[in-house]
C-alpha cells in the first residue's frame, strides 16, 4: 500500500529543495515519513523527523480539547455566555463559549487588525487588549448564524481555561494532555526546533511573532508523530468522553467541529470523511488531514511559508490508500523564453513568470508576495512543461498563451497571458 508513497518521497527527496517534514500515520505508527531541508537558511543543521515545528492554528485543537475537558468536568457549561468568564472584554453577552468553539459567534479576527503586521504582531499585547478592539467592532454576523474564522474568539478560549482552572494555558494543556498522552515533542511556540523562512529568493527569515498574540490560537510548536498522536487519541476517545468527542470531532461536512474542519477526500472515487486542521504562522504552513474510519492521518510541516501543506497532505494520504500518481519529474536544459510575460486568471490574480531566469513571481496564501524557481522538464512544441523547485507544484506553459498552475493534489488555476502576441 505505501510502495506509490515511497517512491513520491524519493522523489522529492531527489528533485525538490523542500524543508520540512511529510509523514503518513496509521493506527499511531508512521506508514512513511520523510525530514528535508534546513531547520535555518543561515546554517547547516538539518530539520530531523522529531524536529518540532510552529503548528500555527493547529493549536486550536488543543484548546477545544481543554474547553471541553473542563465542561466534562463540569467546571464550565458550553452554553455560558462568554461575559461570565471575561466580563471586562466588552463581549456580546449573546456569544457563547460553545459558537467560540464552532466559529460562530460572529466575532471579528484581530489578525485583521490594520497595524497587525506593521507592528501588533511583534509586540507583547493582553489576551484581554486584543479581545476588547475586536468585540468593539460590529459583529461579522448575528451569534449561531454562520462561520467566520476567529483567532480572537480562541484566544478567549484560552483566557477563558485559564481563569476556570486557575493554571497557566500552557501548565494546563501540559497536564491535561501532553504528559498523559506521552506527548514530548509538543508545547508552546518558543521551542520549535528550526527558523520560519519567506519563499523568497534566498530563503530569508520570516518576520518575528510575540507569542501573546498568537495566545490559545496559533501558539504551539509540535513533532509530525506527536500530532499524529494526539489525532488519533482524539479520534479513539482516549481524551473526552463519547459527548465531548463528537462535539469535537463530528458534524455536517464542510463545517467546523471544535478545533477542526469537517470535510471529506475522495481517492479513486471513494469519500472518506475527514477531521483535520491547517497552520500557517509567519514563515510556517502546516496540515494535518485525518480519515477516522482508516485511523490513518497525513501530517505535513514545513518552515517555509506559502508551501502548499494541505495539497501536500491530500497527495500523500491518496497514495497510502493506493492511490496513482504520474513521476515527480526530473529537470532538463530546455528553456521558453517565448512564455516570459505577466499572465491573470479569471478573478484578476497577477503572476510574473521570467522563463530566462526560470522565477515565478506570485502572490500565494494570503496574499504574501512570493518569488520562487521554476525548471523545465518536457516539450511536446505546444507546451513546455516546468516544475517548481521549492515543493511539487508544476507549471503548463501553452505557446497560444496561456499558463496552468497545477498543485500536489491535482487541482488547477489557469491564468491568460497580458501581452498580446
Amino acid at each position: 500500500m505505501t510502495a506509490a508513497l515511497d517512491t513520491y518521497l524519493d522523489q522529492l527527496a531527489a528533485h525538490a529543495e523542500l524543508h520540512g517534514v511529510i509523514a503518513v500515520f496509521a493506527d499511531g505508527a508512521p506508514l512513511a515519513q520523510r525530514a528535508f531541508g534546513l531547520a535555518d537558511s543561515q546554517g547547516t543543521a538539518r530539520n530531523g523527523i522529531d524536529s518540532r515545528f510552529r503548528v500555527g492554528s493547529l493549536s486550536k485543537s488543543f484548546t477545544a480539547a481543554a474547553i471541553l475537558t473542563l465542561a466534562q468536568q463540569g467546571q464550565l457549561d458550553l452554553a455560558d455566555p462568554v461575559t461570565r468568564y471575561l466580563p471586562e472584554c466588552g463581549l456580546d453577552p449573546r456569544i457563547t463559549l460553545h459558537q467560540l468553539l464552532r466559529h460562530r459567534s460572529g466575532l471579528g479576527n484581530h489578525t485583521a487588525l490594520p497595524d497587525y503586521w506593521p507592528t501588533l504582531m511583534q509586540t507583547p499585547q493582553a489576551p484581554e487588549v486584543l479581545i476588547r478592539r475586536v468585540a468593539a467592532a460590529p459583529l461579522l454576523a448575528e451569534p449561531g448564524d454562520a462561520s467566520h474564522y476567529s483567532n480572537t474568539g480562541y484566544l478567549a478560549l484560552a483566557r477563558v481555561a485559564e481563569r476556570v482552572s486557575d493554571q497557566p494555558f500552557h501548565a494546563l494543556l501540559d497536564a491535561l494532555f501532553w504528559r498523559p498522552l506521552g506527548l514530548s515533542q509538543t508545547g508552546a511556540m518558543a521551542t520549535a526546533t528550526n527558523r520560519g523562512h519567506q519563499l523568497l529568493a534566498g530563503r530569508p527569515h520570516a518576520l518575528s511573532l510575540d507569542p501573546s498574540v498568537a495566545f490559545g490560537a496559533y501558539d504551539l510548536a509540535a513533532s509530525a508523530g506527536d500530532l499524529a498522536r494526539w489525532w488519533l487519541a482524539l479520534n479513539e476517545g482516549a481524551v473526552l468522553d463519547a459527548q465531548h468527542t463528537a462535539l469535537m470531532m463530528a458534524g455536517p461536512t464542510g463545517d467546523f467541529g471544535c478545533g477542526w474542519w469537517l470535510d471529506e477526500l475522495v481517492v479513486d472515487g471513494q469519500r472518506w470523511r475527514s477531521v483535520g486542521h491547517m497552520g500557517d504562522v509567519n514563515g510556517y504552513t502546516a496540515m494535518l488531514l485525518g480519515l477516522p474510519a482508516r485511523r490513518t492521518c497525513a501530517v505535513v510541516l514545513f518552515n517555509t511559508a506559502s508551501t502548499p501543506a494541505l495539497a501536500t497532505a491530500r497527495r500523500v494520504l491518496g497514495l497510502a490508500l493506493g492511490e496513482t500518481r504520474p513521476a515527480y519529474p526530473p529537470a532538463i536544459a530546455a528553456t521558453a523564453p517565448w512564455a516570459s510575460d505577466r499572465y491573470r486568471d479569471g478573478a484578476g490574480t497577477q503572476v510574473q513568470l521570467d522563463a530566462e531566469r526560470g522565477w515565478l513571481d506570485r502572490a500565494r496564501d494570503y496574499g504574501a508576495p512570493c518569488r520562487y524557481r521554476i525548471r523545465p522538464h518536457a516539450d511536446n512544441g505546444l507546451v513546455q512543461y516546468w516544475r517548481a523547485d521549492a515543493f511539487d507544484e508544476r507549471l503548463e506553459l501553452h505557446r497560444d498563451g496561456w499558463l496552468r498552475v497545477i498543485a500536489p493534489d491535482g487541482a488547477t488555476r489557469d491564468y491568460v497571458r497580458e501581452t498580446a502576441r
